[in-house]
């Protein structure tokens, strides 16, 4: 019964066991012992198959077992020396080039003697980097797999072909298995292959490809043809493996040529961009991108800039409009850290992927594997060679390392260029400074000029109004009425304020134009102190202030400009009364410390931020705070007071805590605890009465 054959025998699930049907012989071929095949014989539908039936189709099978086993020995034999023929003729084919390409050319008519076709594809593995490259194809497209195609052996059918180095064959069920393990389905539903047959290339004990053929009918392959594939694939792996050699020595010597070609172009340019075309084009037969770019990186600052990008930018292109950007998140940033080449590709995309968000993007704008490799120079980071692919898995480690070598050569070129560059903007800046400083001379020049002409036209006018406001205050006649006396006084208090800010604006002139001199005298600085304390007394009077005056016991002769002298101390008095609140005290503090006289004036009063403690000798500087704005000043006593101190060869330092108060100390050389011989003999003689000159004359004989 059917079904019981169905279920002795369930493997027997194809083409025979489904046409198979009631009513059916199946006798064997006996020769000397072996069974050579079978002889299927279906009944007609009105006989009933019986054991006269199976006897009469076994004494046939019997009959025409010798003739059919000649017939396969025959065909047999006819097949081997067709094999040998055309395995002789490849032999032939592939010892007449090294050339790998023209090997298969030449070869491929004889292989699909032996073998029908579709498709063929020789690959060879690069073990130093776990690639294969499809070197050979012909027959009908796949998408992915053209010649020169790479892939990585983890998760690709071929890879995991050569790992087995065994012959193999698969039908298109087989296929489809594999298609969901490996990263080969949806090309070959494409291209419409349902069947593969193939073997590894083996040479020196070593596996260094695989050989496929594909064809687009289903179950044409079987252990036969793996067996061939298998001799067609022994016959050109020393071919194949002598092809790889010499290409690697040419590859050797070009990479040589390339950087020395490198080292030579790129040394005699002082341009980036001249520097970035040179190397592309240096590179570009050695190894297939599709950008390459160079970029200048400051390692401490960890920013690079972008200066030579071919094509421009198409998987950041923002950022490349950008003069400088941080390395932080981007692939640059590793290679500079470990200060070697960094690959990407698909082996750990996702890996870097997460550790620098800066390459998400570029995946996403196309970018399928890269190498960054640092620029390095005197033992520094000083820029980075990087080169992306949008269809490469990874670049080879032989890449790497050539990309490595290039990144030395253009070092000294780069630093050269940013040497240059450097200098480009320094002489510029030194003509913009020069520029500047001639502007500035001129018109400081002018300021000079317009300060001493107009300092000079209001003396003379402001000398006669003091005067005779002086003379209307006196009042001779008596006929001034008390508020017209009050208005006077008003008009003498401003002529007196107005005469401080002319005479402030003279000195500045002075100081600017190199004519402000000292008239130093000796002098005791107690008298002077004595003399200020009076002075000073009724102006602190309206505001209820003390001046606290502490003077060290002692003398104190000084060598100094006592005028000037006076109008340090008085400037730094008046500025901490203006600056006080009223009923305070205000400190004068004088004592002489070695060789030098010290003067410091303390006060409790607004004190200063410090901003304005910066700017407090800044000619023509105030505060912006509300009570200084109240006050009246022109802001130039205190740079006024500092100039005069320092051509006495003295330091003035002020401290200020705002809200708290301010304390300025000033110190002045040349002080002593006596006056000096000179001074005293001076004195003597202005002390000392005329001698009538009659009484220096002879007396009479």
């Amino acid at each position: 019964p059917l079904e019981e054959f169905r279920t002795l025998y369930p493997s027997s699930d194809n083409k025979f066991a489904r046409s198979l049907r009631v009513n059916t012989v199946i006798a064997p071929l006996h020769h000397h012992g072996q069974i050579v095949g079978v002889l299927n014989v279906w009944l007609a539908p009105e006989l009933e198959a019986g054991a006269e039936q199976v006897r009469f189709v076994v004494q046939i099978a019997d009959q025409i077992s010798g003739q059919i086993a000649n017939g396969f020995l025959f065909r047999s034999l006819t097949d081997e020396v067709r094999l040998r023929e055309s395995l002789a003729e490849i032999s032939r084919v592939i010892t007449s080039t090294s050339d790998i390409e023209e090997v298969f050319a030449l070869a491929v008519d004889q292989i699909r003697e032996l073998v029908p076709f579709d498709r063929i594809v020789a690959s060879t593995i690069d073990r130093t980097s776990d690639v294969i490259t499809d070197r050979y194809v012909a027959g009908i497209p796949m998408a992915g797999s053209e010649a020169g195609a790479t892939h990585l052996t983890t998760g690709s059918l071929v890879g995991h072909l050569i790992d087995e180095a065994q012959p193999v064959w698969f039908n298109n069920s087989d296929l489809l298995e594999l298609g969901e393990k490996y990263r080969y389905g949806e090309r070959r539903v494409a291209a419409g292959i349902k069947s593969l047959v193939g073997a590894p290339l083996i040479w020196d004990d070593e596996t260094i490809g695989f050989l496929t053929l594909h064809s687009r009918e289903d179950e044409i392959y079987s252990e036969k043809e793996a067996a061939t594939v298998q001799e067609i694939a022994n016959q050109i792996s020393g071919a194949v493996a002598n092809a790889e050699t010499a290409a690697i020595r040419e590859r050797e010597v070009a990479e040589k040529l390339a950087l020395n070609e490198i080292g030579r172009s790129v040394g005699s340019t002082l341009d980036f961009g001249e520097l970035g075309i040179r190397t592309r084009d240096a590179l570009s037969p050695l190894i297939a991108f599709d950008r390459i770019s160079i970029i200048l990186i400051d390692e401490e600052l960890m920013e690079g800039t972008s200066v030579y990008s071919s094509p421009e930018a198409p998987y950041n292109p923002e950022r490349f409009t950008e003069e400088t950007w941080s390395l932080h998140g981007t692939s640059q940033e590793l290679a500079v850290t470990s200060r070697g080449p960094v690959s990407i590709g698909d082996h750990n995309r996702e890996e870097l992927g997460e550790q620098f968000p800066m390459l998400k993007e570029s995946f996403s704008r196309g970018m399928r594997s890269g190498v960054t490799t640092p620029v390095l120079y005197d033992d520094r980071v000083i820029g980075g060679l990087s080169v992306q692919s949008n269809s490469r898995p990874s670049f080879s480690a032989r890449e790497i390392e050539l990309l490595d070598n290039v990144a030395l050569q253009i070092g000294p070129a780069i630093a050269n260029a940013q040497f240059h560059v450097r200098a480009l903007e320094a002489e510029r800046a030194q003509l913009v400074a020069e520029a500047e400083r001639r502007e500035l001379e001129l018109l400081e020049e002018q300021r000079a000029n317009f300060l001493s002409t107009v300092s000079h036209e209001l003396k003379t006018p402001l000398t006669s109004i003091v005067a005779f406001a002086d003379i209307l205050a006196r009042n001779k006649d008596s006929n001034l009425t008390d508020r017209q006396l009050q208005q006077i006084e008003v008009m003498r208090r401003g002529s007196r304020r107005l005469d401080l800010l002319i005479n402030d604006l003279l000195d500045v002139s002075k100081l600017d134009a190199g004519t402000f001199a000292l008239s130093k005298q000796e002098f005791d600085a107690k008298v002077l102190i004595e003399e200020l304390r009076l002075s000073f007394g009724p102006l602190l009077e309206p505001n209820n202030q003390v001046l606290d005056i502490s003077v060290s016991d002692g003398e104190m002769w000084i060598e100094a400009d006592r005028d000037r002298v006076a109008q340090v101390i008085t400037n730094l008095l008046t500025n901490a009364s203006k600056y006080s609140h009223p009923d305070t005290v205000i400190s004068l503090a004088v004592v002489r410390r070695g060789g030098s006289l010290s003067i410091t004036v303390a006060d409790a009063g607004i004190g200063m931020s410090e901003e304005s403690l910066e700017q407090l000798f800044t000619p023509f500087y105030r505060s912006n705070d509300e009570h200084t704005q109240s006050q009246p000043g022109s802001g130039l006593g205190m740079s006024i007071v500092k100039s005069i101190v320092e051509l006495h060869g003295g330091t003035i330092d002020v401290t200020s805590e705002l809200g708290e108060g301010t304390v300025a100390n000033v110190l002045l050389p040349d002080c002593k605890d006596a006056p000096s011989e000179a001074y005293l003999e001076a004195q003597r003689a202005v002390e000392r009465p005329e001698v009538p000159i009659s009484r220096l004359a002879a007396p009479d004989s």
